[in-house]
């Protein structure tokens, strides 16, 4: 079973652009969104288009404790309001792009992948890196399951049993970096400590059979 994960999702605006339009987008956005499974959405209901309004749904979203944000650009907007969002929640983001409708005889509609672009460039040299970019109509779901694994990371507990070979010094763990980047902290067995315990047999046909479910062992000679 996938990693249950909490996600937020804003859809920003602009009102020169059409933003009706991506009112109705985004409200297909939702309905398809929620049929994925694993995923709790956390959604906020209508077009944020000023700072204001930015500031809040982040408050908000952040009080649901999201693991990521996903941001719709509905249209090209100010690039202020991926920053506020960004300055409370402090979570990865997706910055999602929409394709452009079709030309309707006006200005282009919704401009929403130049608006992209901008927030992109906007979160890059304000320091913040861990965003991905998706462009079209579906999300990005290998996104989702990488959130899947830094949530499984940020509750895991992980050993590491024994020590490497004198002088293999790329095999060291730098642990302050590793949580940094993910949050785990590793704890330290003797290989006496593992080897010398006492294992049920029960205990261990129950762990196959977890192993078998999650991996193909056909190629293995297990007792």
């Amino acid at each position: 079973m996938k990693q249950t994960i909490r996600i937020g999702v804003v859809c920003i605006a602009r009102k020169t652009f059409d933003f009706r339009a991506a009112k109705e987008i985004y409200e297909k956005i939702k309905n398809d969104l929620r049929i994925l499974e694993n995923v709790e959405w956390e959604f906020i209901s209508d077009l944020v288009i000023e700072k204001e309004e930015a500031q809040k749904s982040a408050h908000d979203l952040a009080s649901r404790r999201i693991d990521a944000l996903v941001c719709i650009s509905g249209t090209f907007a100010l690039g202020h309001l991926v920053l506020e969002l960004n300055k409370v929640i402090r979570k990865p983001i997706l910055l999602w792009g929409l394709e452009e409708l079709p030309y309707d005889g006006g200005k282009i509609r919704l401009n929403s992948v130049c608006g992209i672009n901008l927030n992109a460039s906007n979160l890059y040299k304000s320091g913040t890196k861990n965003y991905h970019i998706v462009i079209g109509n579906e999300i990005d779901t290998d996104w989702l399951d990488a959130i899947r694994v830094l949530k499984a990371f940020s509750t895991a507990h992980v050993g590491v049993i024994g020590s490497r070979a004198h002088g293999f010094f790329n095999l060291d763990i730098d642990e302050l970096d590793l949580f940094k980047r993910v949050g785990i902290l590793i704890d330290y067995y003797q290989l006496d400590d593992v080897f010398n315990q006492t294992i049920d047999n029960h205990e261990i046909l129950e762990r196959k059979s977890q192993l078998e479910k999650l991996f193909d062992l056909s190629d293995l000679n297990l007792p």
